[in-house]
């Protein structure tokens, strides 16, 4: 672009809210880890490195098609964004370390989700207090600093031996878990180094 660059053009979009924030796609011959993460914190969606191959290209339209991929501006409301950048860099050598993190989580949580329970008594406390701190520690590795929360929620609710309240957490923390495993994901899909 003749007078500004994509990652300065993208953070004036990402800053102003009187723009309807469309899905930004980082298309460059640059693709070393540094690249990529700078992208990725200008509030761009997705990364496609010169020359494009066709197949990776129809894996970017799909997802927005489909808008399976939250936007920058979503995914920095559930994620710590510096640990989805430090899984883009771990994934840039193409070890696929994005995608193999991501089946590991997302199938954890969704184990996690089958087996919490809602508390109908207070000795089920102590094995709904057990599963959100599993939960809790899958989604902090991948940044869902959202879901953590309410994660954490629930452990304290449970320890305080609150019946109702430990219920009400558990039903906060199933939303939250489905919103942030939507969402990475959408990110995984929109991001990762297979073909």
């Amino acid at each position: 672009m003749p007078r500004v660059d994509g990652l300065t053009l993208t953070r004036q979009i990402r800053r102003d809210p009187s723009i309807a924030q469309p899905f930004i796609v980082a298309v460059t011959a640059n693709v070393l880890p540094e690249a990529r993460a700078a992208c990725m914190e200008a509030g761009m969606d997705a990364f496609l490195g010169k020359p494009v191959r066709l197949a990776d290209l129809a894996r970017i339209l799909q997802i927005v098609a489909e808008k399976k991929v939250p936007s920058a501006t979503e995914l920095a409301a559930l994620f710590d964004g510096e640990v989805l950048n430090q899984l883009l860099l771990c994934s840039a050598d193409g070890s696929r370390i994005l995608d193999r993190t991501a089946d590991l989580i997302l199938s954890e949580l969704q184990t996690g989700l089958q087996a919490l329970q809602i508390p109908r008594q207070r000795t089920d406390l102590a094995g709904v207090k057990t599963q959100a701190h599993g939960m809790a520690g899958s989604l902090r590795t991948i940044g869902a600093t959202v879901a953590a929360r309410c994660a954490a929620d629930v452990e304290q609710a449970a320890e305080e031996g609150s019946v109702e309240s430990t219920a009400t957490a558990v039903e906060r923390l199933r939303a939250a878990v489905a919103d942030a495993s939507r969402g990475f994901a959408s990110f995984v899909a929109a991001n990762s180094t297979s073909a």
